[in-house]
């Protein structure tokens, strides 16, 4: 928890500046809250967090596209809505103790924080 905070605060400095609505840290906290729920088998709260990170994702594009010049909007929109997804599906693989799943759904996961890295390095 700490270091999701914590990496999530570092990149609204590097990011956004000292002008931020606190995005990151706010995607960060649905993300906690999504596992949170996962562990108390909570599907209702589960897509209540998944809902809200999808929400963030919008928010996040169009707070950077106003701005960070050059800022990517559609395919870093594309990227995170896909990120929040896979994050959701994961969790509830690993909720529904579907293991063969759960590990196709990390590779695919982790082949797209490659590509939002990836995205994240051209307009940085």
């Amino acid at each position: 928890r700490e270091m999701m905070m914590m990496g999530a605060t570092e990149w609204e400095l590097s990011i956004c500046r000292s002008v931020t609505p606190a995005l990151m840290t706010e995607h960060a906290a649905y993300e906690i809250a999504l596992i949170d729920a996962a562990m108390r088998k909570d599907t209702r709260a589960m897509e209540q967090a998944a809902e809200r990170l999808l929400a963030n994702a919008k928010a996040q594009t169009e707070f950077y596209s106003l701005k960070v010049e050059g800022f990517p909007a559609n395919t870093w929109y594309t990227l995170m809505l896909q990120h929040c997804k896979l994050f959701a599906e994961s969790a509830r693989h690993c909720m529904e103790k579907h293991d063969r799943d759960f590990d196709d759904c990390e590779e695919r996961r982790q082949q797209n924080t490659l590509a939002l890295a990836s995205c994240t390095a051209e307009w940085l």
